[in-house]
């Protein structure tokens, strides 16, 4: 499964939020580019204008654009991730649970140490 993962226009740099998934990382790439539209400012009660490069009233509108053209993840994590599927996470899921096991001591164990 591949995640989009933007960067909100009214949050941190480095905050990224999960937007889309897909098996395709096309799909999504494909997604971004039907949201474009010619770059356009916004001025806001608050007295800020926004540049915004989105849809107005889309899913994107308020979103930051990717930095990488094919999706690439940038320094903050922006971009299209490959998270694995789901056979992988259970794996992962069960090398955890087996280290901690490993690691933490049982009730036993930890009287005994005393």
């Amino acid at each position: 499964m591949h995640i989009l993962f933007m960067n909100p226009m009214r949050g941190p740099a480095e905050h990224r939020i999960p937007v889309a998934r897909s098996e395709d990382p096309q799909e999504l790439l494909s997604f971004v580019a039907g949201e474009k539209v010619k770059p356009y400012r916004e001025e806001r009660e608050e007295g800020r204008t926004w540049l915004k490069c989105f849809r107005k009233g889309g899913p994107l509108e308020w979103y930051n654009d990717l930095s990488e053209p094919n999706g690439a993840l940038d320094g903050y994590g922006v971009g299209i991730q490959d998270v694995g599927d789901e056979d992988e996470w259970i794996e992962r899921a069960r090398e955890e649970w087996r280290a901690m096991h490993e690691v933490v001591p049982t009730v036993k164990a930890a009287k005994e140490a005393r």
